[in-house]
């Protein structure tokens, strides 16, 4: 059973623990996302730009996208053992 609200309060009784493992979590989310997103993001642009220079189509995409992968991999592997400590 959820106690009442005391008045003149807006927001529900949320337990501290609770509030704080959810940003944690969110937190987490964010920086493996962009650990993931940004070095894929930019090899493969990179990649893109070089094949429009040089007529290398598809092959420097195709580097930047395992490049990109392997850097996001090491930075995964980074912050998993960061975690784990």
């Amino acid at each position: 059973m959820i106690p009442p609200q005391q008045p003149g309060r807006d927001e529900p009784d949320v337990p501290k623990d609770t509030l704080q493992s959810t940003i944690i979590l969110l937190a987490t989310v964010a920086d493996t996302t962009w650990r993931i997103f940004t070095p894929a993001v930019l090899f493969v642009g990179a990649g893109l730009w070089i094949d429009w220079q040089q007529g290398t189509k598809p092959w420097a995409t195709f580097i930047g996208m395992i490049v990109g992968f392997v850097i996001a991999t090491l930075l995964i592997r980074a912050q998993i053992k960061k975690i784990q400590r």
